[in-house]
């Protein structure tokens, strides 16, 4: 017999701590996957939410784009933990999915026109934001689940 309990339990209210086990987690996948998907990847730490920044030191690089994904995931997760965490986990999925691309909207719209970054291919960047959307809207509901006590064996 399976438990609903605890599933229930977690959608009773937001937990930061998912959201941010959920961020760190997540973003750490997507610094392999640095453009979304496998085949477009470059390498380890190459981009911030498959949006490459244009710095041009190497060591600088390399760190200032690991910290400004790191931030954007936990950041991320957090918006999509908090809409999602009253919803069972396929309707989170989709959720999560849509919310993603929501995300690289406003991602678009800050480094297209606060920044002044020129036209680019956004598929691999777009790609990066549906799939993180996805993976951390079901990463958050993992960790929100309460963990279950378990119940000392009964004396006979």
């Amino acid at each position: 017999m399976i438990d609903h309990e605890p599933d229930e339990r977690a959608k009773s209210h937001f937990r930061w701590k998912a959201a941010l086990w959920a961020g760190l987690g997540v973003g750490a996948i997507f610094i392999f996957l640095s453009r979304g998907i496998p085949w477009s990847s470059m390498g380890f730490g190459t981009s911030a939410m498959g949006r490459e920044l244009p710095i041009n030191s190497t060591p600088t690089y390399f760190i200032v784009n690991s910290f400004v994904h790191m931030l954007l995931s936990v950041i991320y997760a957090f918006v999509i933990g908090r809409v999602v965490f009253r919803f069972d986990i396929a309707t989170a999925v989709v959720t999560g999915a849509i919310l993603g691309v929501v995300l690289y909207g406003l991602n678009f719209m800050v480094f297209h026109y606060g920044f002044g970054l020129g036209d680019a291919n956004e598929f691999p960047v777009a790609a990066n934001h549906f799939f993180f959307g996805m993976m951390s809207a079901a990463a958050y509901k993992a960790f929100s689940v309460p963990r279950v006590q378990e119940q000392p064996p009964a004396n006979p």
